[in-house]
């Protein structure tokens, strides 16, 4: 048993083989000059025998039908995806959004990746100075991605923001995605596909929108929401479980650099930054990645000026409650330093 490479992405192949196992193109295996004089003769012979017996009229046995050409998706993100397969297609997102009744961005698109395949999601205002929102989707069985809703509980403000859906690196995906689209994407093709070298192919899909301001909210809901927002750190310290997951805005606090640490972590994305927060009532800790792109700000803006007096939301996460702790261990979502 001899192998051969296969036409179109150049694996070894047996030549006993009809099709690729690795990208299911077919095997043409080749044929010796005398098998063919053979075959030829042999097929002249068959036509003079059916002309012959036929009266002298001679037709043509009916041909196959060409084999069916892969169709290819235009590569718009307001195109419908067809299930993809990894063979001569190009990839296809479709995005769109809807907003909840608080005003929050939920994104929602259709793709013809893989399923379970992780998508990260951001919403990018056009504002100078703003910070992206971030989570991440995963592909279902018929394409579609939906995300968890993006903004602060008082909703998205209005303004120009762009939706970006981007297929991260391959090697963050699970492995029956990784089978489909390759170890680096080598699979993957379309005007979406951008090279990101030494890591492979990514693709990114964006929709551009404009948030209207918000109409029919009334006075007294906005106070009453407002209100419930703002707590001080004593009111969350005796009773921090009632606030897990929830934002609370302190209206008035001074926030400073305390501690910098990396829990002897060599990779300076594992290290992390505590800061300390002061509203007057009492004193608590707030730990943050340093690559969070909200808290590495401050933490620069601190470095350099000493402590900032400010408007700053923060959120006790259940993933982070512990309490036996007397501290209160929060992310900060977003601040606001007033111009003095």
């Amino acid at each position: 048993m001899a192998l051969i490479k296969c036409k179109e992405c150049g694996t070894d192949v047996s030549t006993s083989a009809s099709k690729c196992p690795h990208c299911g193109a077919p095997v043409r295996h080749k044929t010796s000059g005398c098998a063919m004089l053979v075959a030829i003769i042999a097929g002249v012979f068959l036509i003079g025998y059916v002309a012959f017996y036929s009266g002298g009229t001679s037709s043509s046995p009916p041909t196959s039908p060409p084999a069916a050409s892969l169709h290819q998706v235009e590569p718009k993100q307001t195109s419908t995806p067809i299930p993809w397969n990894g063979q001569n297609q190009d990839l296809s997102i479709s995005v769109s959004y809807t907003q909840d009744t608080a005003g929050r961005i939920i994104v929602k698109g259709k793709t013809n990746l893989p399923s379970t395949t992780i998508l990260m999601i951001s919403l990018d205002s056009k504002a100078t100075g703003s910070n992206p929102l971030q989570t991440k989707a995963t592909v279902q069985p018929d394409g579609t991605f939906t995300s968890p809703t993006l903004g602060p509980e008082s909703g998205i403000e209005a303004g120009q923001y762009t939706i970006n859906v981007t297929l991260p690196i391959a090697h963050t995906q699970p492995q029956p995605v990784r089978l489909l689209i390759g170890e680096k994407a080598e699979n993957l093709r379309g005007s979406l596909v951008e090279q990101m070298p030494p890591f492979g192919n990514v693709a990114n899909a964006k929709l551009d929108l404009v948030i209207e301001p918000r109409i029919g909210a009334t006075a007294a809901v906005a106070t009453a929401h407002e209100a419930y927002m703002q707590k001080s750190l004593l009111d969350v310290a005796t009773a921090q479980s009632r606030y897990l997951d929830k934002k609370i805005r302190l209206p008035r606090a001074v926030i400073e650099l305390s501690t910098y640490f990396n829990y002897e972590y060599r990779d300076m994305r594992s290290s992390f930054v505590a800061f300390e927060v002061n509203d007057g009532t009492a004193r608590a800790f707030r730990y943050a990645a340093a690559d969070d792109s909200c808290a590495e700000k401050l933490r620069q803006r601190i470095l350099a000026h000493g402590p900032i007096v400010g408007s700053f939301v923060f959120e006790i996460r259940a993933s982070r409650y512990d309490s036996a702790s007397p501290d209160i261990l929060a992310d900060l979502v977003e601040y606001s330093i007033p111009i003095e």
